[in-house]
Parts: structure tokens; sequence; C-alpha cells
């Protein structure tokens, strides 16, 4: 079995590999998931290439689950109709097992101990080059724990704008905390919270109703293995860190923020008013600093109604930004709007544009269609976009390499169209050995 985690930038890729595991042994089962292939499930396993050579594909929240139950199937010791979020063919239909999403407050956490040798010969080389400067741990794994918005927390920011059913889950603290202990104590490493708005589950954003962060300041101050490490990289909106920079000190190390944009203008009308502008932006940022915290910074340049102007000054603030803040800042991020299924602007194209339902199908031509967004949104094009995102990425690395080892980074669109018609020659002439 080969299963690919697949990517609307890397999916041609995907299908690539897949046909060659294909070539060399018919008989291998092939799995595709992430949101990509989640999404456009029913699009792969009946498209030109994907009824070839995608056998299933995940189809929501439940990757372990998904997959674990598959290999039972496979086996013969599970009836396929019973694994959960999974979409496969059958008699010339497609079927969909769509499941709601195991209970995180239930779910086993990784044990990276058991594939420290993996991390020895790949991660860790990687999170040398990227990050190690920044921490005094020099390794860096992912625990899923938290997820969810909070919507409906009494005097939210964000209570009006979601709807108010949804509600933090994440993890029991008494599996949180000795998977913690053990990333930290037994790998040496740091732990990436993979989760939204990890950083809005303290007490004071919640009128006391939800104290999750509040219970772990606690429980990693108590722990001899915890307590003199800052180990943890967060996400959180910019009110929410405000709200919880103090109580989080002790433990984390990285908030991890999209910034989106200065311009209030171009900010409002894409966050919808969560963030509040360059002003709440830099207090955060000089709380940030105070408080010995490490940034990673993500933002788009593109957003509907840029101007040229308007554009410049992005670029100029981005700069400012990286100058000010080098050393507190890890990465600074910046990329075109991604057109990609699942976002909310390929939606409102595919529904206002014939281009783009045209263009629907296994494999997204995202470079493509985000030009057609930027086009028909904006003053400027894609070239001026990608343009300006060389300017900020010249300028933070330059800055980078001066002092504080700052580094930058983009969203993948995947390749210009020479590039991308080359791919499928490849591919093609893999399936045409099949």
């Amino acid at each position: 079995m080969a299963a690919f985690t697949v990517y609307t930038a890397t999916a041609l890729w995907a299908f690539i590999v897949a046909a060659e595991i294909k070539r060399v042994n018919p008989d291998a089962v092939v799995v595709f998931g992430n949101d990509h292939a989640g999404i456009l499930h029913r699009e792969i396993l009946t498209g030109h290439y994907g009824h070839r050579l995608v056998d299933f594909v995940s189809t929501g929240n439940n990757g372990p689950f998904t997959m674990l139950g598959l290999l039972y199937a496979l086996r013969g010791q599970l009836d396929l109709k019973r694994v959960p979020s999974l979409a496969y063919r059958e008699h010339l239909r497609v079927v969909n097992q769509p499941a709601p999403t195991y209970p995180l407050d239930r779910r086993m956490l990784p044990d990276y101990t058991l594939i420290e040798d993996q991390l020895e010969r790949y991660y860790d080389k990687a999170f040398d080059v990227w990050y190690a400067h920044h921490y005094d741990l020099k390794r860096m794994v992912t625990l899923p724990w938290t997820r969810g918005v909070p919507g409906n927390a009494p005097g939210s920011a964000v209570q009006t704008l979601l709807d108010p059913g949804l509600t933090p889950k994440f993890a029991r603290m008494d599996t949180i905390v000795p998977a913690l202990e053990k990333a930290v104590g037994c790998l040496g490493a740091n732990v990436y919270a993979a989760g939204d708005s990890t950083l809005g589950f303290s007490r004071a954003q919640w009128s006391g109703d939800i104290g999750y962060l509040d219970e772990l300041a606690e429980r990693c101050d108590a722990s001899p293995v915890l307590r003199d490490h800052r180990f943890l990289l967060a996400y959180g909106l910019v009110f929410e860190f405000l709200q919880s920079a103090k109580l989080c000190q002790g433990f984390v190390r990285t908030w991890n923020v999209g910034l989106e944009a200065f311009d209030p203008k171009l900010l409002k009308g894409d966050s919808k008013g969560i963030n509040k502008g360059p002003d709440r932006v830099y207090e955060a940022l000089e709380l940030a600093q105070e408080l010995d915290y490490k940034i990673y910074a993500s933002g788009i340049l593109g957003l509907p109604g840029t101007t040229r102007k308007q554009l410049h000054e992005e670029v100029d603030a981005w700069l400012s930004l990286a100058e000010t803040y080098r050393d507190t800042i890890t990465t600074v991020s910046v990329a075109a709007p991604g057109v990609i299924p699942g976002s909310r602007m390929y939606w409102e194209s595919f529904r206002t544009h014939p281009e783009v339902r045209a263009a629907h199908g296994e494999i997204i031509p995202a470079r493509r269609l985000t030009e057609l967004y930027v086009h028909e949104n904006t003053e400027v094009e894609l070239a001026d976009v990608e343009a300006a995102i060389a300017d900020v990425g010249r300028g933070v690395i330059a800055l980078g390499r001066e002092r504080g080892h700052m580094k930058f980074g983009g969203y993948m669109l995947g390749g210009v169209d020479d590039d991308e018609a080359a791919e499928r020659r490849l591919l093609d002439e893999i399936c045409a050995q099949l």
C-alpha cells in the first residue's frame, strides 16, 4: 500500500509517483488523502488518471482510523463498508462513507520514539537548517491536540461571525501532558500544536467557562520535565495572543500568526473583521518581543481590492516589520491568494466564472486560477504580486543573513505552464506503460 498526502500544488506529482508504483507493481493499493483529495474524491476516482491509479481516498479528519480500518479490510478482517471516511469505486459508482471526526479527547497521540531513527535521518536535518537557531531543543514533532475556533465565547470578537455551534475541542489533559513530557524529555523535541486557535482557549477569553490553557500552564509548571523549557509552537489570532501571552510564557516558544495584511481596507475584506488592523498587530508584536516569544508570521499579497499603491505599501510594511522584529521572527511567509478547493475564493470563483468550472477536476491548475482571480479582483496582475513577494523575500533573507537567522517562505501554486505540460507528458508516458 502507498498512501499520499495530496496538496493541490503537488497533485500532479502524486499521480506521477502513483503511476510509477502501479507500473512496477500493478497490484499495489494507492490511497490519496488530505483536503485536495478528500474534497475532490469523486473527481479523482472517476478522473482520467485517478480511475486507473487511485484505489481509495480518505475523505475526512479520521486518517489513522481510516488507514487502520482499510488495512484490516484488505486483509479480510473487516467489512470495507465499516471503514470510516473512505471513498472508493464499486460497480461503476463512487461510494463515500463519511463519518464524524473521532473525538480528540478519545484519541491516542502519536509516539515519536517509535520512529526516532527516521527523525534523525530526515526531519532533524531540515529543522537544523530552518529553525534550530531559535530553539534550545534541536528537534520538532507535531501533536494534533486542539481543534475549533472559539466562535461562541462570551464576548469573543468572532462570536457573531461564526456558527454558534462551533466549540473548541482538545485532547484530554491526562493524555497531552505525558505526550509532551515524552517528546521533550525523551526525544529532546519541541512540539508543534497542530490545531486552530490554540492560544484562544483560556479562561480570560471564555468568561471562565473554558480554561484549557490555564490548566496546561499549571501542569507544565508542575512538571519536572517541562517546567524549564519553552517548547511549544502554537497558532493564535492577534487578539487571542494579547489575551494569553503572559499565561503561556512559560511553555510556548513560538507564536504562529496569520497577519494577512496591513492595510485596514484589505484586512477587513479578507478577515471579516477578526484582525483589527496594524495598531493591534504592532501591540501584539511588542508584547511578544517583551516576553521573549518567537514569531512565525504569514500574510497574503494580492487580496481583493488591491491597488498598485497598496501593493507597494504592503511590501514596505512587511520589510519594515521584518527589520524591526528580526530578532523575534523565525519566518516570514507571504504568498498570493491560493485559489484551491476548500477555500472561499475557489468556490466563489467556481460559481461565477465558467473558466474555473471548466478547469475543475482531479488536477486543478491553481496558478492559472489564481492569475484569473487576481486579474478580476484587483488592479494588479499575478506577475505584479509575484514580483512583490520576491521583493519581500529578498529583503527578509538579506536581513536574516545580517542578524537573527530569519527565513522566508511561501505557498506553492504549482509550476508554470511549461513545467506542468512537461509533468503531464511524463505522467502520460508512464500511464502508457501500464
